[in-house]
């Protein structure tokens, strides 16, 4: 008996972690948490633009290509950014079946059409996307 009531001694006098010292465990962690999230968001935001800048790299062949194969032709000599920015001003075609429609594409600021032209080429007097081209870090 001597034993069990040694032990409960022991059980009533050891103290557990005050208020503050849990406030701060929980603060620090916060801080970390919060750290870590930053640079995660800031990873995905960087691949969430470069999937923008391929896609209306792609958007910007296809539309040229298309205006190409109309009669009206938005590429300037091997200007690729001035290419797209006819392509953004719009082109339309005088004669054929497609006389009067307008290809272009709306919306993008001058960021989008420069980190949109970075996977762009001229190539034989076509608009090109790039598809092999490395990833442009920001």
């Amino acid at each position: 008996m001597e034993t069990h009531s040694s032990n409960l001694r022991r059980l009533k006098s050891s103290r557990g972690f005050s208020l503050f010292e849990l406030l701060l465990t929980v603060g620090v962690l916060g801080i970390i948490a919060a750290l870590a999230l930053t640079s995660f968001s800031q990873g995905q935001r960087d691949i969430v633009i470069e999937s923008v800048h391929r896609r209306n790299a792609q958007s910007f062949s296809t539309i040229s290509e298309c205006a190409q194969l109309s009669g009206v032709d938005p590429v300037v000599g091997t200007d690729v950014e001035a290419t797209m920015k006819n392509i953004v001003a719009g082109v339309t075609p005088t004669d054929g079946v497609m006389k009067g429609r307008t290809f272009r594409i709306f919306g993008l600021s001058n960021e989008d059409i420069t980190g949109a032209a970075y996977y762009m080429n001229i190539t034989n007097g076509k608009l090109m996307y790039e598809a092999d081209k490395p990833i442009l870090r920001h």
